[in-house]
């Protein structure tokens, strides 16, 4: 798997981190997206509310 989504990090990372934590590392350490995920339809990308 060359990227993960942070469901993916929650499931996959060790000792067990929840959404917010996985959320919090990634805005501390500047990560950017890798892509965006598709969803076939014509409004706001998976994962957006």
């Amino acid at each position: 798997m060359d990227a993960w989504t942070v469901e993916d990090a929650v499931t996959l990372l060790h000792p067990p981190l929840t959404v917010a934590e996985v959320r919090e590392m990634i805005d501390l350490l500047r990560l950017q997206p890798y892509g965006s995920r598709r969803t076939g339809r014509r409004d706001r990308p998976a994962g957006e509310s």
